[in-house]
């Protein structure tokens, strides 16, 4: 016998042919619904509208969502109680002849012959398993509108009572917070249509709700539980471990109590999901955290799989988190700034008491030219939109999906050279493991920069020439030592300094070590400055090296190393600097040989800045008489013979001479 279901006044429809059919129904897969309409005498333009309506033409894999519910599959979001065909499961074809041959039984036993659209209803709803009436006349109707112009209109809902553009079908599936406010938004998605999610969520037997649902194309909000009250749509208690160790103290609450949930119309495993739904889902989401004060960031606006990682699976990989956050920011009128680990992207001028580097293509229309990236302390950083800087480390900034991608195509972002950051760009979200700060112009956000990030990573170690200062330990196979002020609580201790070469290196933290070449290591607007007064660098005075230090850049005359540790909480080193003199060899002379004053610059090296901290140290003395330590010629051959006092010396007298240069060397000391 055929069943019957009020159907409201919606369905009173005039039957237009299917030539009117929506140019949405256009799909790859028109000769599969030709081929199984014509096998089972099922209207092909029903069978698309059927598919278009729960799936938009893809081959999802549905996930348990609702307990009770079973789970679809195929471009007809068929069950498994509707074909035991497996090749439904992947074959789209198959997938397609299963629905309509279950449509042709179910229209028999109705005694349907497949004339008239409307006989269809009780079918069409049928196949998509609703009970509620109002659902099943609502997804007939969504089905049927795609064929024809409906004469009627939707019946009207109540008014939502917490969300103005939304409409009220209460849910008995709900309790109290227990004097919990929400302090999370959830998003879901249904693994099915938006008519069978918000009917079964109010269904006694279901006991299961989310407070909203959004319908895939965006055109209808149903809320089901007041904000106020308590849904049960997460069926775990909180755990921070699951939420990048956000509110630990909540831990083993109820995720329910604390959180307002969302379901969307559609699958986990679907490739996209429709723009309607998600500006839907943006202009409540920022309704819900204006609400209740909730900040509107990925630490707050969660997954359910996230939540409840053992058993679900929504909203699935392909959700666009980044998109989804930044139109919520956007509906809420939130700043455009984006801050993390002290970089901040700002797109409304430069930030005060920051220093900042405007980011700007004068050929992109879109309002670029206020657009900054600031620091709270200066790492020295440049933009250019006309290509690489030289002598800097720089990435390229750009979206090739951007119109203006051409104008973007020489825009770099660059560090000096030594830099504590070493700098990468992400036209796809986030780096793993790297400071990642969103470009987010929100002028240009339709022009794919949703997903661009500039990120920084942590440099631990700084070379050059030959020397390397490293943060984080010595460098394996070179010749280290420790400069640690054990006074100075900055975890300077794991920090050294290293020569390709073995010089001799010595560090003292209790003043210049006598005999050697020593360079002041010093910070004087340090915190701990008394402590670093008494810091020393030396090399034996024999080595081909000296050290010079400053505090205010490095020195251009000579190569200089970074020396910066990330622990240090004192802003004043990032200026530091250890630069090394190479001393020149010396030439043999028929008096006494005087070493180069290694306080002073070689002669191309240009004035020396008097404020500079040049005398700190930089000069190497030696500790007892406060000169310069003489130096101990090479042995070299000059000619075939080696000349020793102005005479020539055959084989038997060069041992005669390195003798004797002994000698002199030994008085000296």
């Amino acid at each position: 016998m055929r069943r019957t279901f009020p159907f409201f006044a919606l369905v009173l429809f005039a039957c237009a042919p299917p030539e009117a059919s929506d140019a949405r129904l256009a799909s790859p897969l028109d000769a599969a619904f030709e081929a199984a309409g014509a096998e089972h005498r099922v209207p092909p333009e029903l069978l698309k509208a059927l598919s278009y309506t729960l799936t938009r033409f893809e081959m999802v894999d549905g996930h348990a969502e609702f307990d009770g519910q079973e789970e679809t599959f195929g471009v007809m979001a068929l069950r498994p109680s509707m074909t035991d065909d497996a090749r439904a499961h992947h074959d789209p074809e198959a997938n397609i002849r299963a629905a309509a041959a279950w449509l042709r039984a179910r229209a028999d036993a109705d005694g349907i012959s497949g004339a008239e659209l409307d006989d269809w209803a009780d079918v069409v709803a049928d196949y998509a398993q609703l009970t509620h009436p109002q659902a099943r006349a609502e997804f007939f109707y969504d089905v049927k509108s795609l064929l024809v112009t409906p004469e009627v209109g939707r019946v009207r809902q109540a008014a939502s009572p917490d969300y103005d553009l939304g409409v009220w079908r209460q849910s008995p599936n709900f309790n109290s917070r227990g004097g919990r406010t929400p302090l999370f938004v959830i998003i879901h998605t249904c693994e099915g249509g938006y008519s069978g999610c918000w009917s079964w969520q109010t269904n006694p037997a279901a006991e299961v709700a989310a407070h909203y649902t959004i319908k895939e194309d965006g055109s209808e909000v149903s809320q089901l539980v007041r904000e106020s009250d308590r849904g049960w749509h997460v069926g775990v208690a909180y755990q921070c471990s699951n939420n990048q160790g956000v509110r630990c103290d909540l831990n083993g609450v109820s995720t329910n109590s604390i959180s307002v949930g969302i379901e969307h119309g559609g699958y986990a495993s679907q490739s996209s999901f429709p723009n309607g739904q998600l500006e839907a889902s943006a202009r409540l989401v920022c309704s819900i955290t204006r609400r209740w004060g909730i900040p509107r960031d990925r630490q707050h606006i969660l997954s359910h799989a996230q939540l409840q990682p053992h058993n679900r699976t929504d909203p699935g990989a392909n959700w666009p988190w980044d998109t989804l956050i930044a139109r919520t920011r956007d509906y809420c009128n939130d700043t455009c700034d984006r801050t993390q680990g002290g970089f901040t992207f700002s797109c409304d001028g430069p930030q005060p008491g920051e220093t900042c580097v405007s980011l700007d293509e004068p050929l992109d229309p879109d309002t670029w030219s206020d657009n900054y990236l600031c620091t709270e302390r200066d790492f020295g950083f440049r933009w250019s939109s006309e290509g690489p800087l030289a002598d800097m480390d720089c990435v390229n900034v750009h979206e090739p999906s951007e119109p203006n991608a051409a104008a973007w195509a020489d825009n770099y972002f660059c560090a000096p050279k030594q830099s504590p950051w070493v700098l990468s760009y992400s036209s796809a979200g986030p780096l793993a493991g790297k400071t990642c700060v969103h470009l987010n112009e929100t002028a240009d956000l339709q022009n794919s920069w949703h997903d661009n990030y500039l990120c920084f990573e942590a440099r631990t170690s700084f070379t050059n020439a030959g020397f390397t200062f490293k943060m984080d330990g010595p460098v394996a196979g070179q010749h280290c030592v420790n400069v640690d002020e054990p006074a100075d609580p900055d975890t300077w201790s794991d920090n050294h300094f290293c020569s390709e070469q073995d010089l001799g290196l010595r560090w003292s933290a209790l003043g210049a070590l006598p005999g050697m070449a020593c360079a002041n290591i010093t910070e004087s607007a340090e915190a701990q400055a008394a402590a670093w007064a008494d810091n020393h660098l030396c090399v034996p005075p024999e080595a081909r090296v000296r050290f010079h230090w400053s505090s205010a850049g490095p020195l251009t005359a000579y190569p200089c190393v970074r020396w910066f540790d990330h622990a240090e909480t004192s802003a004043t080193w990032l200026d530091n600097w250890l630069c090394v003199e190479t001393l020149p060899e010396p030439t043999p002379d028929a008096g006494q040989p005087q070493p180069p004053d290694a306080g002073a610059p070689p002669p191309d090296a240009g004035p020396v800045d008097p404020t500079a901290h040049h005398d700190a140290g930089s000069a190497a003395t030696d500790a007892g008489s406060g000169r310069p330590p003489r130096q101990v010629p090479e042995l070299k051959n000059i000619s075939a013979e080696p000349v020793v006092g102005g005479c020539s010396a055959g084989p038997g007298g060069l041992l005669l001479a390195a003798a004797a240069l002994y000698l002199r060397r030994r008085r000296r000391q």
